[in-house]
């Protein structure tokens, strides 16, 4: 059973202690990587998502000299209310590919996220898409987002629906997952 877990819930053999410990690092990470420009908040996205990678990554150390980070996020500031719920995606979802998703077996193991930007006609939004992805063992059949089962679906699921997103895991790859949702920036 896979459980996503960098925000809640305990994962087996996982004090509580650590736990928690393990979430108030993810929420410094993002609030650390909060700005204001002029009166309004933002957060680089692409820096966010490298720190929590790290942040992550130390917890699991059997991983570290076989685990390939890719960030394709974009260097730019993207307002806090889209940013905030992006990065807590991403730590759920990687910190339960380093829990759950890699065998011991296997010699090379990649993770790679990006955020894509597609202008929205006569708006002064886009449409922005993420894409989380791994080559690891892939979500099990019968999770999903719909009706979450594990703890960390569930803040996902929550942390989609303040972006107002579509959350998909992949057809064919279920150890794809995609967010699209609309990206003010006035």
């Amino acid at each position: 059973d896979r459980d996503v877990d960098a925000l809640g819930g305990t994962d087996v053999g996982e004090s509580g202690d650590q736990q928690r410990s393990t979430d108030q690092e993810v929420l410094d990470v993002v609030q650390d990587s909060l700005y204001y420009q002029g009166e309004r908040l933002y957060a680089n996205l692409h820096d966010c998502a490298d720190r929590l990678a790290n942040a992550l990554c130390s917890r699991h150390p059997h991983l570290c000299n076989r685990l390939t980070v890719v960030n394709d996020i974009q260097q730019e500031l993207v307002p806090a209310a889209q940013a905030i719920p992006i990065a807590i995606i991403l730590a759920e979802l990687f910190d339960n590919s380093l829990t759950h998703g890699f065998d011991a077996e296997r010699s090379s193991c990649f993770v790679r996220f990006s955020v894509t930007y597609t202008p929205s006609p006569g708006a002064n939004s886009d449409t922005a898409r993420f894409i989380y992805q791994d080559n690891g063992i892939g979500i099990p059949p019968g999770l999903a987002f719909e009706s979450p089962e594990a703890a960390g679906f569930a803040i996902i699921k929550c942390a989609g629906e303040v972006l107002g997103c579509e959350l998909a895991i992949g057809r064919e790859d279920r150890s794809m997952v995609t967010a699209s949702f609309l990206l003010p920036w006035s």
